[in-house]
């Protein structure tokens, strides 16, 4: 599985220099004589998404589990649930078609663990990535000044993520255990969404809603424990399987766009 994942990236990430490219040609077209010719708009837009996560949320939880049976106080943000969403883009705007770059950027973590005087007991994920698309949207106007908008993309993702657990003993050191791992991959990106626009012109506001899809599958990097590096590891559960990293969610969020004619 893991081999057809990293074939299916390296398809990917050799497919996405084709898509800016017939982004480059569409753009030149619309601005040949006899083409329409419109507009650039830059925008940058603040908001939220949650991650899926699924393998490292159950990992997670299932150190809480261990926690609480053991009749230990959990502590800590458990889930890898989401976090801020930065947005930037730039499109040209022929008609209510506009063609463009999108940039996500995005971030979260989560974590759980107890100490006390005799020992401790901790792990955490942190999940980092930046998405760059070719985007397309579409303008629906209700009046002068509000549209209605919808927008699809498709490009690449650069994930990063890290993973630290500690067990440790204080009065015995024979029973500590300390990992940590630094991993990173690629993978294909997409969303679509949708929102509403209030045009004053050269400036426009809006809030929009949509979903990511941004699956990494396994990341791969150096493993750490106790002291000793292994190279180009995925991390596992306790069950030996791989922890995907699925960036995939739900965003929600607000944009602030200034216009410019050609």
């Amino acid at each position: 599985m893991y081999k057809r994942y990293v074939v299916s990236n390296q398809r990917l990430q050799s497919f996405f220099p084709s898509i800016i490219m017939f982004l480059f040609i569409v753009l030149m077209l619309n601005n040949q004589p006899g083409y329409a010719q419109g507009s650039f708009a830059f925008g940058v837009s603040g908001g939220y998404t949650d991650f899926a996560m699924k393998d490292v949320n159950n990992d997670l939880h299932d150190t809480y589990d261990f926690l609480i049976d053991e009749g230990f106080p959990a502590q800590g943000a458990v889930n890898v649930s989401g976090g801020f969403l930065f947005t930037a883009n730039v499109m040209y705007k022929p008609n209510r078609l506009s063609y463009g770059l999108v940039l996500h950027v995005l971030s979260s973590k989560g974590n759980v663990g107890y100490r006390d005087a005799t020992g401790v007991i901790e792990e955490m994920y942190t999940a980092k990535s930046i998405e760059v698309e070719a985007a397309a949207r579409y303008m629906y106007p209700l009046n002068k000044n509000i549209a209605l908008f919808g927008q699809l993309g498709a490009g690449y993702g650069s994930a990063t993520g890290t993973h630290f657990s500690h067990f440790e003993i204080f009065d015995d050191q024979q029973y500590t255990i300390r990992a940590d791992d630094d991993v990173s991959g690629g993978y294909f990106a997409g969303h679509v969404q949708a929102g509403v626009e209030f045009r004053f012109r050269p400036f426009s506001f809006g809030v929009y809603s949509g979903y990511r899809f941004a699956n990494a599958g396994a990341l791969m990097g150096p493993h750490v424990y106790n002291g000793i590096t292994y190279i180009n590891s995925t991390i596992k559960n306790m069950n030996g399987s791989d922890i995907d990293f699925d960036y995939s969610g739900v965003m929600v969020g607000f944009f602030v766009t200034y216009e410019f004619a050609l």
